[in-house]
Parts: C-alpha cells; structure tokens; sequence
C-alpha cells in the first residue's frame, strides 16, 4: 500500500519561506515523502513544475490535482467516514499547529502544519526507545509513549507469547495498550490482538472468550472515555507466520525483539532491550521499512481473513486490514 498524502498549497508557501538550514532540511525530508506517495494536492500546477523540491512528484507522477476546497472537505468528513484510505493518510494542512494536532486528537490522523514543522523532524526518521533492566514502568512504556508522539485509530499487536500466561495481560499488555491508545476518539479504534493463548508445552489453554473479556475490561479501566472502540483477538496454536513480536498502527510501526513481555508483577522491566520505531509513511527514500511494514499487513490480513470463527473473538474488522 503506496503512502496517501493530502497537502495543501499554503502548506507548502509556508514551508518553502523558511530559509533557514533547519527549514531546508525539512523540505528535503517532506519532498522525499511526497516523491514516493499518492498525493493530492490543490498546488497549481506551475507552482510545482517551478520548484525544484516538488518538481519530482511530476517525474514520479504520482500527484493529482484537486480544487482549493477537496481537502478541507475530506477533513471535515473524517468523523463519518468510512473510507479506510482517509483514516490512514497524512495532511500537511495550512492551518495552525493547534488545529492539527486536534486533529490528531479526534481522529488519530497525523496532521501537520509548516509552522515549526522542522521541530517534529524526527518523525520523517527511524527512531528507537531503550529500556534497561529493573526500570520502573512509569519511567519505562511512559517514556516510550512520550518517544512516540503519534496519533492513531487503528492498531494490530503480534506476540506469540504475550498471552501464555494470564499475568502478562495486567503486567504488560495493558500497560503497552496505556502507552499507545488515545484517550478519545470521533472514530472507532480499531485493536487486534494475535497471541497464543496459554502455555501448550505445559498444557495450559486459556478460554479466548475468558481472554477477550479480560483485555476488554483492562482497556475500559485505563480508557474510560475512549467510548467507541472494537476488539478482536485471535487465537493461534503456536508462532507460526507470526514469529515476530510488532506493533502496526496506521501511523508506526514499533519492533519489539525481544517481545512484548518486559515487566514482571512489581512493574520493573525483566531486561534491557530496544524497540525500534518507524514512521513508515514518511520515511522519505528508504522504503524498507514501508515494504516490510506491508508485508505484515498482508500476513495478517491472509491469516485472519482465512482463521475459523472459533480462533477468533470479536469482530473481524480492522482499518489497516482493510476489514
């Protein structure tokens, strides 16, 4: 799936005004994104053929012309719709810095404004968050959701073995829920979940349905106002095609090596590890990150769109799926 920007004209007047070395170099990283997205944009058309840094996007010809108020539109319509592809793009927007992080805020969305962009570069890099042994959960997932700074509607987790014991579900996977969800949200979040359920080489296996309700209530407890959210776990018998331990959202992508199972009881992590995140949508020239981020999408959508009803509970819907 090709990367779906919305930008606006003024976005770019403001962006291209500062001349600043720290203003060129955002304009790098945003050209670099644009060259190798869908966009649609309301920028004349002599506007980009004049400007060096967005001259690629005719080179590549992946732009499309829209008229002045499209985008303001498919913003405003974001709360009802239902199209996946909206809920999953990036709007570098001419409005304020406030406006779109609210936007963020109601639809998770990333918005972007020009003004003081160059102060968020780190989202167009790959990024990594370390966490040491014996670390306190407030100064470990708490740090890594404050290194995260993203707003999202939609996530999957993969981790054969977050769910082999019924304690990870408080310990660990809640808490990286906490660290991740949005306190509210206009549209539906989507949140799937792929585990073993239990410990088969000590034969023990949880009831899914005993699970789901237990992860349900977890996020109700840490998310009491996030009012529209739909759950769905999916129960596998062993790693299999998951063998890695990921976070997908429609925004980041977050790599756990060592997997997700990284605070024992008293809330002090079990080991020193780190996870790597990726903006992958604005990655700029270095696709691998965007091109294994897909092939996982893809995994899991094969996986579940195949998975007999009895492995799975909840609702078989998930924006970044696409169902």
């Amino acid at each position: 799936m090709t990367p779906l920007v919305y930008m606006q004209t003024g976005f770019w007047d403001k962006l291209a005004s500062d001349t600043s070395r720290e203003g060129f170099r955002t304009m790098l990283d945003v050209s670099d994104v644009l060259s190798n997205s869908d966009v649609i944009t309301d920028a004349p058309e002599e506007l980009i053929r004049k400007d060096t840094f967005l001259m690629v996007m005719i080179r590549q010809g992946n732009y499309h012309r829209c008229d002045s108020n499209y985008i303001n539109k498919k913003v405003e319509g974001l709360n009802t719709s239902s199209d996946t592809t909206d809920l999953c793009a990036t709007y570098m927007l001419d409005k304020s810095p406030m406006l779109c992080d609210g936007y963020g805020v109601q639809y998770g969305v990333l918005a972007m404004s020009a003004d003081g962009l160059w102060k968020k570069r780190f989202l167009f890099k790959g990024d990594g968050f370390n966490l040491e042994k014996n670390l306190i959960y407030q100064n470990g997932y708490k740090g890594f959701s404050r290194q995260l700074q993203h707003p999202c509607n939609s996530m999957v987790v993969i981790d054969p073995y977050i769910l082999t014991d019924k304690s990870n579900i408080s310990n660990n996977l809640i808490n990286l829920l906490d660290a991740m969800l949005p306190t509210q949200s206009q549209v539906t979040f989507h949140i799937l979940i792929i585990s073993v359920l239990g410990d088969p080489e000590k034969n023990i296996v949880y009831n899914i349905n005993d699970i789901f309700d237990d992860i349900d209530k977890g996020i109700k407890g840490i998310r009491p106002k996030l009012s529209s959210f739909s759950l769905c776990l999916f129960s596998i018998l062993k790693g299999g095609a998951f063998h890695r331990r990921l976070v997908l959202t429609n925004n980041v992508m977050a790599d756990f090596a060592d997997g997700i199972n990284l605070f024992n009881g008293d809330k002090r992590s079990t080991k020193n590890t780190t996870v790597d995140i990726v903006h992958h949508n604005l990655i700029g020239n270095d696709r691998q990150d965007l091109a294994k981020y897909n092939l996982w999408i893809n995994i899991v959508k094969e996986q579940v769109s195949k998975a007999p009803d009895l492995c799975i509970c909840g609702k078989k819907e998930n924006r970044l799926l696409e169902l």
